[in-house]
């Protein structure tokens, strides 16, 4: 796919778990559905944005698992207070809390070439 096919709407689920290593568009991706309020999450953990698409409103959490501990319980918060929650790094999960979002969640994953595929 290319970035610029996705929007929202095309977004059916509540979590996007997004997988893939360093520089493979991960934060861009976002950007590019979101908008320039983006930034990584990699520092502060946990960025919080707040959009208009289409007239609707969206709180939406950024999660980034790369070098932070996010304790499984405030993700679940996340999950209940917001709209669309995007989880960087989201194969650094425990296998058990995967299972347990597995019929919620989005999976994406990025190669080195910046194209993803979703699954």
């Amino acid at each position: 796919y290319n970035y610029y096919m996705i929007t929202l709407d095309d977004i059916d689920k509540p979590l996007v778990l997004l997988y893939g290593d360093i520089g493979y568009g991960k934060t861009t991706f976002i950007r590019n559905l979101i908008g320039d309020v983006v930034t990584s999450p990699t520092f502060n953990k946990i960025q919080e944005y707040n959009i208009i698409y289409n007239n609707k409103k969206y709180n939406i959490a950024h999660i980034d698992l790369y070098m932070n501990t996010i304790d499984e319980d405030m993700i679940i918060y996340y999950i209940n207070n917001f709209d669309l929650i995007f989880i960087e790094w989201a194969n650094l999960l425990s296998d058990q809390f995967k299972k347990t979002i597995n019929n919620i969640s989005t999976k994406i994953t990025f190669n080195k070439n910046h194209q993803f595929y979703i699954h």
